[in-house]
């Protein structure tokens, strides 16, 4: 054990979380994968997506708590003397479960639950021409038809609110939940006063250019934005001549930040090791 200790570190906490923990992950799974499919066959399609988005965020919360949770309790000098490693490589066995092995499984579990199974329930009530391989395929072609930035505009509020659950985890012991959650409710009412005084001071908009309430966690120039004449989000645009360096400069700003988030959990740990 201890030289595979000292040649793959990350891989060996891996499997003692899988084997500490696995009947937790399991039903986990369950219960996400239950939500999601009664989700998606009792609500239309469209009033289902705000609910899976809050799913997806809080299910990524939950599993960072589970992996998290034997640096909160009593049994963490337990666990250094009998596996001893360094905080960096418990941090990193954190992120790659939480975040790069989290999100492709939550995707394929979501392609199943909210879209596959729903839908040959729905082609077998129906009777529709092809068979059942054709419509998996036309359902997966679908899957992959959409832009990167619509996956993105997904994937960045989740890495913000897990560095955050993360930082909020190893700095308050007490009241884990209800410093996130009010944390997550501040960064978006600050980023959003600030980005409009920004966007006011740059541009000069018309009377018939009208904002529309309501809170963007991720800024782009034109969001938010009615055209009282009904010309849509698309006229709104020409307004802000500015739109990619601000697009470009609005991502670069956020990604310092998630890194600081995730910096100080990491920090912590190391503190509490020490």
């Amino acid at each position: 054990m201890k030289s595979l200790l000292k040649t793959n570190p990350i891989g060996m906490l891996v499997r003692r979380e899988w084997a500490e923990h696995k009947i937790t992950f399991l039903l986990f799974w369950v219960v996400v994968s239950g939500l999601t499919l009664v989700s998606s066959l009792l609500f239309m399609q469209m009033y289902s997506y705000p609910f899976h988005f809050l799913l997806f965020i809080f299910s990524g919360c939950v599993m960072t708590a589970i992996l998290l949770s034997r640096w909160k309790s009593g049994s963490e000098e337990i666990f250094q003397v009998l596996l001893p490693v360094h905080a960096r490589d418990k941090f990193m066995m954190v992120l790659n479960m939480s975040l790069v092995f989290f999100v492709p499984v939550y995707a394929v579990n979501y392609f199943i639950f909210h879209t596959w199974i729903p839908a040959m329930l729905e082609f077998s009530s129906s009777g529709g021409d092809g068979g059942y391989g054709s419509e998996t395929v036309r359902l997966i072609r679908d899957a992959f038809s959409y832009r990167f930035s619509s996956y993105m505009a997904i994937l960045i509020p989740f890495v913000c609110c897990q560095s955050v659950f993360m930082m909020v985890f190893f700095r308050y012991r007490k009241y884990t939940w209800f410093f996130f959650i009010l944390i997550i409710l501040v960064i978006p009412f600050g980023y959003n006063m600030l980005t409009k005084l920004i966007m006011d001071s740059m541009v000069t908009l018309p009377r018939w250019i009208v904002s529309v309430p309501g809170f963007r966690l991720f800024f782009d120039p034109g969001i938010g934005l009615h055209d009282m004449r009904g010309f849509g989000y698309g006229k709104n645009l020409e307004y802000f001549i500015y739109r990619d360096w601000v697009r470009n400069l609005n991502a670069l700003v956020w990604l310092v930040v998630f890194a600081l988030f995730y910096l100080s959990a990491f920090f912590r740990m190391k503190e509490r090791q020490s």
